[in-house]
């Protein structure tokens, strides 16, 4: 509809999702922590809403007016209570339609913490009265360059996920994914979608990948849950995050994310960014001066 008003947290997907609606010619209105400039996106005619999720008064100036919304929840102790305030404000405000980003295997039940914390946020939005869809995308690629700096300094990453293998998703493809459904309508309504890249690797199987792109050895060192939990802790991570780190690893080594699936070519009609394609266009971000 020609009066819609698209209502999008932002973030490493969220931005992104504006970006693509605002080239659509839709009406966008940005909802971040703080205003800033955002060159790109201000150029697009995206407005920007200063809102904060731990501060339900902040919110209703916020969300006023919208029709759809794209949510994220930042990552945080305390994320089903941030979801929450996200859910009563959208409903307060008219909202109609709620696209919620969630997370692979999301549930109530869910067999490890981060899934059942946005399993419940999902339970809230389906009981909102909102027309809903949920997105559940698995690991980003872009957690990638969180290895950059031991990639480019020893040619080595760590991690605890042993041989399981895992389909990462680019998260550009969860904002294609979304808009998609945004502006869908109504056969996206009630759906689920489980989003992943095109093949799931291992750690082994991903070390192989920049090995080739970046014309060098690169190794995974797999370690155990203790080392990583200790190198954390010395990083000054607080236990929370480390402790949820370490179970989506055991997961991870368990199998559960062995499987890709079609859902994001299903609805875009576009197949899914690579790893090898991501490694390729952010070369230089995994590459010392010495290699360069």
């Amino acid at each position: 509809m020609a009066n819609d008003l698209f209502l999008v947290t932002s973030g490493n997907i969220g931005d992104e999702v504006a970006a693509l609606l605002a080239r659509q010619g839709q009406s966008v209105r940005l909802l971040v922590h703080e205003r800033k400039a955002m060159p790109a996106l201000d150029a697009l005619g995206v407005e920007q809403a200063a809102i904060d999720l731990n501060q339900p008064a902040t919110l209703a100036p916020g969300f006023a007016g919208g029709s759809s919304y794209f949510s994220v929840t930042p990552f945080s102790e305390n994320l089903v209570q941030l979801g929450e305030n996200a859910v009563h404000a959208a409903k307060a405000a008219g909202v109609r339609h709620f696209v919620r980003s969630s997370a692979r295997f999301a549930a109530p039940d869910a067999a490890f913490a981060l899934g059942r914390w946005h399993g419940a946020v999902e339970q809230l939005v389906k009981k909102s009265g909102m027309s809903y869809t949920i997105l559940q995308p698995a690991s980003f690629i872009q957690n990638t360059l969180y290895n950059a700096a031991t990639i480019a300094r020893q040619h080595l990453f760590y991690g605890s996920t042993g041989t399981g293998p895992a389909a990462l998703i680019d998260t550009r493809d969860i904002a294609a994914a979304a808009v998609t459904v945004l502006t869908g309508g109504a056969v996206h309504y009630g759906q689920t979608y489980d989003l992943t890249g095109p093949k799931a690797l291992t750690n082994y199987e991903v070390a192989d990948i920049f090995t080739d792109v970046l014309g060098h050895q690169v190794e995974y060192a797999n370690l155990s849950e203790d080392e990583i939990r200790e190198s954390m802790l010395q990083a000054h991570s607080p236990v929370w995050m480390v402790d949820t780190f370490l179970e989506l690893d055991r997961i991870t080594r368990q199998g559960y994310a062995a499987t890709a699936t079609p859902d994001f070519t299903r609805l875009t009609g576009q197949p899914g960014r690579t790893l090898r394609a991501f490694v390729q266009e952010n070369r230089a971000a995994f590459q010392s001066a010495t290699t360069t």
